[in-house]
């Protein structure tokens, strides 16, 4: 992907091995520590991508995101694949993993362009053996003990449908690598999360 001028301030860019500290930096400030580690993003960090400010390319936000096949998904997340009859029949499936933006640049339209950055990339195969036969993306939203999800406003603006929720999702993995939840504190981590896909 070359670099997309989004506006005067920013601009959105494939992620670089160089860009990984700078993300995770931002990943322990917004989603807690150890939430993401290097091995998160460099397993594919060629098809995410972040936000860099135009003058200094500062890193303000970033997405990670999976393409699957269905068997791919299916050893992966064998608890969701095998009780969702929407994801049967379905031949890759394109995963946001994580959207995250400095919380200096929230509220400015970052996560919103960088999930439409990856639809356009979607709708329109700009490399064809990466995204074509996309049917359909799914996402998972952090649920907060008080309620919040922090990408409702995501799911309100592209339509996402809701098929579900897993409660205390975090708790094993956040014990496993002393992840320390911004709500929870330190582990275990008893947030929820909750499904969303969109159909392509």
């Amino acid at each position: 992907m070359d670099n997309e001028l989004i506006n005067k301030r920013y601009k959105i860019i494939n992620i670089t091995k160089e860009l990984i500290p700078s993300i995770i930096k931002i990943a322990d400030k917004e989603l807690g520590n150890n939430f993401i580690l290097p091995s998160h993003i460099s397993e594919n960090q060629h098809i995410s991508m972040c936000a860099s400010t135009i003058k200094k390319n500062k890193i303000i936000g970033f997405l990670l995101n999976q393409i699957l096949t269905y068997s791919e998904f299916l050893s992966i997340y064998s608890n969701i694949a095998e009780k969702y009859d929407c994801f049967r029949n379905i031949k890759k499936i394109g995963i946001i993993k994580t959207i995250a933006v400095d919380s200096k640049w929230q509220q400015k339209g970052i996560g919103t362009n960088l999930i439409n950055t990856l639809l356009n990339k979607i709708y329109l195969k700009c490399d064809d053996q990466i995204y074509s036969n996309i049917d359909l993306i799914f996402m998972m939203g952090w649920k907060q003990k008080n309620g919040i999800i922090n990408i409702s406003g995501i799911k309100n603006k592209f339509n996402f449908i809701e098929i579900g929720q897993i409660n205390n999702f975090y708790y094993n993995n956040s014990l496993k690598y002393n992840y320390s939840c911004p709500v929870c504190g330190n582990p275990p981590c008893y947030c929820s999360v909750v499904l969303y896909i969109k159909k392509i």
